[in-house]
């Protein structure tokens, strides 16, 4: 008979137990890990959390499957949360005039760019940190004439695993052909749904960015990034067909920007656009993804925050190291990757984002969504707020998705 004891059966300090909608569930932070508890699995939980020893030939099928999945899922040894990801930031200029653009900055087309050596440097430090997954960014990337031997040296040399360019599709891409070979994704930012339709980008672009598109899906995996805010959300429809007539994937992006500022008071949305938008995405496609809020995922995850300044960076265009692509503020960058070691910035003490929890976030401590929530966008919870321990701003979209995903998961079970 073997026996498990109660030392390897401890449950770790990021493991969290908890109940939505009446389905009890278990899951492990560190790794986003969960499971539904029937009364069997949560007496079992009870035996584990009491120091029973636990007699594995003892236990009923369903039980062994249960212990089983949580020693392979790493409930009872904690995982060191490292860095998976980053945004590099190829340049600050750009072609375009976008309102509300996350990466803008004054003078942008007048400022130098990194050397080509610069920025492999920069992708040596994230892939000897463990990213594993990078994402060029700008301004525009596809204005560097290098933009070829960076994604090749990337892939090449720095060995990225997972390497995506966002580009805003006007551009000759003929001219960097080549590229497309070293990139697993292109991302093309779009703003309307045909050739006529324009909310925040520059006008008379869509033409040439529908011409691209036909020629850019053929040559690299694209999918197209619309921005959604409150004068197109009710044409949310409207993008879908686009993106399906064209042949590509598409992913949505809410615009996010600083409240306070009122050249975005025609866009920013109010509570019930935010709704409408919300109670439109339960119905999309599995597919069909929500940038930058924790909807995305097909499955239900468990989260104790926004991964941030943790498992995901964002490089500038100088080399300032930043939390994420959403919170390019100087009063939270990390230092400049020139002067100080990746790994240096984000272990310093005085690291906010290192301990992050949403149990300590206003307004998400007695939400029963707060685990697979883990308190939304810590972008938006600056920018509405200027605090890092603030719910995000769009919780009722959010959720409003939640709800819908348990009410379905409760019919699953019923039936």
């Amino acid at each position: 008979m073997s026996i498990l004891d109660e030392r390897k059966l401890k449950l770790h300090k990021r493991i969290r137990q908890f109940e939505i909608e009446g389905i009890s569930m278990i899951g492990n932070l560190n790794n986003g890990a969960i499971i539904g508890l029937d009364d069997k699995g949560k007496n079992l939980i009870n035996r584990i959390n009491n120091n029973d020893f636990i007699h594995k030939d003892l236990l009923d099928h369903d039980e062994q499957q249960l212990l089983d999945h949580m020693i392979e899922r790493n409930f009872f040894t904690e995982e060191e949360t490292s860095l998976k990801a980053a945004y590099v930031h190829l340049t600050d200029r750009c072609n375009l005039h976008c309102v509300g653009c996350y990466s803008f900055v004054e003078n942008r087309n007048a400022r130098d760019v990194l050397s080509f050596e610069s920025i492999c440097f920069i992708l040596d430090q994230l892939k000897s940190n463990g990213v594993e997954q990078v994402v060029f960014s700008g301004g525009e990337p596809f204005i560097r004439k290098d933009i070829t031997e960076i994604c090749k040296y990337a892939k090449e040399e720095a060995e990225i695993f997972n390497l995506h360019v966002i580009t805003n599709g006007t551009l000759k891409y003929d001219k960097y052909v080549d590229a497309f070979s070293y990139i697993d994704g292109l991302s093309i930012s779009i703003d309307g749904y045909n050739e006529e339709t324009q909310f925040i980008r520059d006008k008379g672009i869509m033409p040439r960015i529908i011409k691209n598109i036909h020629f850019l899906k053929e040559k690299v995996p694209v999918t197209l990034i619309a921005t959604i805010h409150k004068r197109n959300v009710q044409y949310v429809d409207e993008y879908l067909k686009f993106s399906k007539d064209l042949g590509v994937q598409l992913s949505f992006s809410i615009f996010t920007v600083d409240p306070n500022d009122k050249t975005f008071k025609d866009f920013i949305f109010d509570h019930k656009s935010l709704l409408e938008f919300s109670n439109k995405i339960i119905h999309l496609d599995k597919n069909v993804k929500v940038l930058d809020t924790p909807t995305g995922e097909i499955e239900l995850t468990c989260r104790g925050n926004c991964e941030v300044g943790k498992e995901m960076v964002s490089i500038g265009a100088d080399g300032t190291i930043y939390p994420c692509h959403m919170l390019h503020d100087a009063s939270l960058e990390f230092g400049n990757i020139f002067d100080i070691s990746l790994k240096e910035a984000l272990q310093a003490p005085d690291n906010p984002f290192s301990k992050l929890d949403v149990d300590d976030i206003n307004g998400c401590k007695n939400c029963e969504y707060k685990y697979i929530c883990g308190g939304g966008c810590r972008g938006r919870s600056w920018l509405y707020h200027k605090s890092l321990q603030h719910r995000d701003s769009y919780c009722p979209f959010i959720k409003n998705f939640y709800q819908d995903t348990i009410s379905k998961v409760k019919e699953s079970i019923n039936q």
